[in-house]
């Protein structure tokens, strides 16, 4: 373990414990590397910031509702207006 890692604690459901341990005998490696490859492995698929508006069922909402053009930036006095 290099000096600048962190410690961290998970929770696992049994049966995802029990796969872990398997396969970490299996390969000869401790779970903790395991976890780590998996980690790595998702972070490559699902970049940080990375954000698919094609997969997000509220984006079919950008664009559908028509409003004046102060509506985005007065928010607040749409939503409270002065008495």
């Amino acid at each position: 373990m290099a000096s600048s890692d962190k410690r961290t604690q998970i929770y696992l459901p049994e049966a995802q414990y029990r796969d872990l341990q398997s396969l970490a005998r299996q390969r000869q490696v401790s779970m903790a590397c395991i976890v780590r490859e998996a980690l790595a492995e998702y972070a490559t698929a699902h970049p940080a910031g990375a954000y698919n508006l094609d997969v997000d069922p509220l984006a079919d909402l950008i664009g559908c509702f028509e409003d004046d053009e102060t509506l985005s930036t007065a928010h607040d006095d749409h939503l409270y207006p002065k008495k």
